[in-house]
């Protein structure tokens, strides 16, 4: 039996697992289950499906309470699987809010109202 072909089996088979796990995505229903990892930071690949603009980098932050008039699971903040702690997006203070993070579509198929309103009223209470 010739068993030069298993070395070059197993390397494919290690090179394959490895990338198919780069895959992985995460969408902000998944930050409810998603464990702080040593970093405590997370990329989301979109709000609903990967790829839909409403992506971004997440910070695990050790405290449930929340800046005045914000609310939770709604853009901004997302309760994580651990009590005591929450999943905050991460966004430069002086750029721009963008309606897709509070899950908005703007495919005319879905109604965007609730993440417009959400959109506008984080906005209002962070900047004024």
């Amino acid at each position: 039996m010739d068993c030069r072909c298993k070395p070059k089996f197993v390397y494919f088979l290690i090179i394959f697992l490895f990338y198919t796990s780069l895959k992985k995505y995460i969408i902000i229903s998944n930050l409810a289950t998603q464990q702080p990892a040593l970093s405590n930071e997370v990329y989301v690949h979109g709000y609903s499906t990967p790829v839909d603009g409403g992506g971004g980098y997440f910070a695990w932050k050790i405290t449930t309470e929340l800046p005045a008039g914000a609310a939770a699971n709604t853009g901004i903040w997302f309760a994580g699987p651990i009590g005591g702690g929450l999943w905050e997006r991460q966004f430069s203070k002086e750029g721009s809010v963008n309606v897709q993070w509070f899950g908005a579509k703007g495919d005319n198929l879905i109604n965007d109202t609730t993440a417009i309103q959400n959109t506008i009223n984080f906005a209002s209470s962070f900047w004024l």
